[in-house]
């Protein structure tokens, strides 16, 4: 196990190599950072960003230790869904690379949504886009780091998709229905 240490500099420059030349070559090129250290500080500054902009948007000042903690609990299961997903279909990366290249672009695009998260309307706007494009780079760094062809990346990248889909119809639907149940008890 390759804990490593942390090139902000190099680390900075995959990041937007990763967002502004998607390609499996530009995952390709960051295997050699692939370390936990680079993995967990790139969390944890996503989470530390998040949580600013939690409490400067109105949120608890806890917010600063919380979406650290929260956002490395979600990372990993995600990383995790992901790995057995690619692992089912015949992938060759281990979790450790596996968690660095969903690294490459989550921890830029979670900084990207909590700087605009609290903007009204365009938050979700850019939220949206940035899902979508997150998938199409999680589709290049399934063949770079776990060696999958494109019609297995593909599947991996649809089946990812379609739980998305499902996990926001169903927050969606709970939301509603627990905004409709307020509304009829007079709140």
């Amino acid at each position: 196990m390759s804990y490593g240490s942390v090139n902000f500099a190099a680390l900075f420059n995959s990041y937007v190599s990763v967002l502004t030349k998607p390609g499996k070559a530009s995952f390709d090129a960051t295997k050699g950072q692939a370390n936990w250290m680079n993995t967990l500080v790139g969390v944890i500054i996503w989470g530390l960003v998040a949580g600013l902009f939690s409490v400067v948007s109105g949120g608890g000042v806890a917010s600063i230790v919380t979406a650290p903690i929260g956002t490395l609990i979600v990372f990993f299961i995600g990383s995790a869904i992901v790995f057995v997903l690619a692992k089912v279909v015949g992938g060759t990366g281990d979790f450790n690379g596996n968690s660095f290249m969903l690294s490459l672009y989550l921890v830029p695009i979670g900084v990207i949504n909590a700087v605009l998260g609290f903007i009204p309307a365009v938050g979700g706007i850019v939220s949206f886009v940035l899902g979508i494009y997150g998938l199409f780079l999680l589709y290049f760094g399934l063949q770079s780091y776990h060696g999958l062809d494109s019609t297995k990346a593909l599947i991996v990248v649809g089946i990812l998709f379609v739980i998305a889909l499902v996990l926001f119809v169903l927050v969606g639907g709970l939301l509603l229905a627990t905004l409709y149940s307020l509304t009829q008890i007079g709140y």
